[in-house]
C-alpha cells in the first residue's frame, strides 16, 4: 500500500481521536509546564495532567487515569503543583510535588470546588470558588433570600459562588465571603 492509498479525507468522527491542551501554567523558574488535555473516550471527556520540561523535552504524566484532572497552578516555589481534580467524587483541590511523589487532597467539600486554584505568595494557602455547600431539597418551597435569585434564560440561580482559601499544611478550610448580594 503506498502513501496516497493510505491518506484518506478528514472525517468527522476523526476530531474525536485528538487530545486538546485545555490549560497550562508555567514554573516560576520558566523550565516547567504543567498542562492537561481532554479527548472524547465514548460518550465522556478523559482529562489527562502532564509535567513538561521544557529544555530535555521530557514529559511525565502527574495525575491518575479515568478521573477529570484540572487547573494545575504552580506553587510560589515551584515545589507543587495544585490543581482539581474528581478522583474523590465531587472536584476537590489537590496538591502533588513536582519531584513526583503522590498528591494530597487539601478540601473535602461535599460539592466539590470551581474554577482554578491561586497560590498565596508565600504558598502556605490556596484560594478557590466553591458554591454552597448544602445540596437544595427538590421537595421544599423555595424561599427568596436575595436580590438576584433568577437569571434570564438560566432560571433560578441555586448556587452562587463563593471564596475559601486552604492552609496547604493544617488543610483547614475558611469561607471568606458568604454575600447575599452576589
Amino acid at each position: 500500500m503506498t502513501d496516497t492509498e493510505a491518506r484518506r479525507p478528514f472525517q468527522p468522527d476523526d476530531a474525536f481521536r485528538f487530545a486538546y491542551v485545555q490549560d497550562a501554567d508555567l514554573s516560576p523558574d520558566g523550565r516547567l509546564v504543567a498542562y492537561t488535555t481532554v479527548r472524547t473516550e465514548g460518550d465522556r471527556d478523559v482529562t489527562a495532567m502532564r509535567l513538561l520540561d521544557i529544555d530535555s523535552g521530557a514529559e511525565r504524566a502527574l495525575g491518575e487515569t479515568g478521573t477529570m484532572e484540572m487547573s494545575p497552578r504552580f506553587s510560589p516555589d515551584g515545589a507543587e503543583i495544585a490543581f482539581v481534580s474528581t478522583r474523590a467524587g465531587a472536584p476537590q483541590l489537590f496538591v502533588v510535588p513536582v519531584d513526583g511523589d503522590e498528591a494530597r487532597r487539601l478540601t473535602d467539600l461535599p460539592l466539590g470546588v470551581a474554577g482554578a486554584p491561586v497560590w498565596s505568595p508565600d504558598g502556605a494557602r490556596v484560594a478557590f470558588l466553591a458554591g454552597t455547600q448544602q445540596p437544595p431539597d427538590p421537595a421544599a418551597p423555595y424561599r427568596v433570600t436575595r436580590p438576584i435569585y433568577r437569571v434570564e434564560g438560566l432560571g433560578r440561580v441555586e448556587n452562587l459562588l463563593d471564596l475559601y482559601v486552604v492552609d496547604v499544611v493544617g488543610t483547614s478550610v475558611a469561607r471568606l465571603t458568604d454575600d447575599p448580594w452576589m
